[in-house]
């Protein structure tokens, strides 16, 4: 009997049938014409981007507490007085985490600084081929951050270290937040890098994913 499931169905083209394109065999990557990739892999993807989108709410939320701590602060040392011994250290230990946790988000959503007067002017393979060059790099200084970070963190942990104020908190709870930035990080440029490749294969199939919800 024929196999039927080789032939293109009437309407089909070469490589995409039913609003469905396929890269080359062994990729094992289905990307529907909306620009939803299928499969497991951008299953793991969309789990990735969640997972940056949440550490960015408890980044905002970071936020929200060092504004309303300083506005305390204030009150309480020219109102009333009575400053607080506590205020300081909280806000920067705040500040570390929100930077951190808000690393990968920001990648995600193609946030960071720079000047883009020549590659916006490049054709969107161009662009992608720049995404998948800037993303190996970012993806070993990722790596290297994550590794020197964690020793940090371990210092930290094993010698129970505390700040040397009056206040004195521990220092490994904010210290464990820089290798774990740097690891949502590295999580998701590897996901970029990964977008960066399927737009230099299929450009056109490939549509800004939608924002996750955290």
């Amino acid at each position: 009997r024929p196999d039927l499931s080789a032939r293109p169905r009437p309407g089909c083209g070469a490589g995409a049938c039913g609003g469905v394109m396929q890269l080359p065999q062994g990729t094992g990557v289905m990307i529907h014409q909306d620009g939803a990739p299928r499969g497991a892999a951008a299953r793991l993807a969309r789990a990735i981007d969640r997972l940056g989108a949440a550490a960015a709410t408890i980044s905002g939320l970071a936020l929200l507490a060092i504004t309303l701590i300083a506005c305390f602060e204030v009150a309480s040392r020219y109102l009333f007085n009575r400053p607080t011994i506590w205020a300081w250290d909280v806000n920067v230990q705040l500040m570390a985490t929100m930077v951190m946790l808000g690393l990968a988000h920001v990648h995600r959503r193609d946030l960071n600084v720079r000047v883009d007067v020549l590659t916006a002017a490049l054709p969107p393979r161009a662009q992608a081929v720049l995404s998948l060059a800037f993303g190996a790099v970012l993806i070993a200084v990722a790596a290297v951050i994550v590794w020197t970070c964690w020793a940090y963190f371990q210092r930290s942990w094993s010698r129970d270290e505390h700040a040397s104020s009056l206040f004195a908190p521990p220092l490994w709870p904010v210290k464990f937040m820089f290798p774990l930035g740097a690891a949502l990080l590295l999580l998701q440029a590897v996901v970029q890098f990964l977008r960066a490749a399927v737009a230099v294969v299929a450009p056109a199939s490939v549509a800004k994913p939608e924002e996750p919800r955290a």
